[in-house]
């Protein structure tokens, strides 16, 4: 497996609309570090920069393309949040929880 590492740069939200006009639930502010795991092997570290029950927010380096579906591990979870991108902007991703297969995976463990 190759890790990419992180670039010391991270920028702020896209200034598109406001994220709380686009979700429903609030986010808690955190400051992780991460690994999104593509399905080829490649790892790419990145900060689980907020977070809800939902989703997620990642700084990663924009030159860093991540796949549609992919797991984020952190110290917590080992084995990775299977995660669906929603978005991806600059060094920031917006994430979606695969609440089908996390849970799957929390009941056979």
């Amino acid at each position: 497996m190759r890790t990419i590492p992180m670039s010391p740069s991270l920028s702020g939200p896209p200034a598109a609309e406001p994220a709380s006009e686009r979700r429903g639930l609030a986010r808690k502010t955190v400051l992780i570090p991460a690994i999104a795991v593509c399905p080829d092997g490649i790892e790419y570290r990145c900060v689980l920069r907020d977070m809800s029950t939902t989703g997620a927010r990642i700084a990663i380096p924009g030159r860093n393309r991540l796949p549609p579906r992919f797991k984020l591990v952190t110290g917590s979870r080992t084995d990775g949040f299977p995660m669906r991108l929603a978005w991806q902007r600059g060094d920031l991703a917006g994430l979606i929880l695969e609440r089908d297969e996390a849970d799957a995976t929390k009941q056979s463990g």
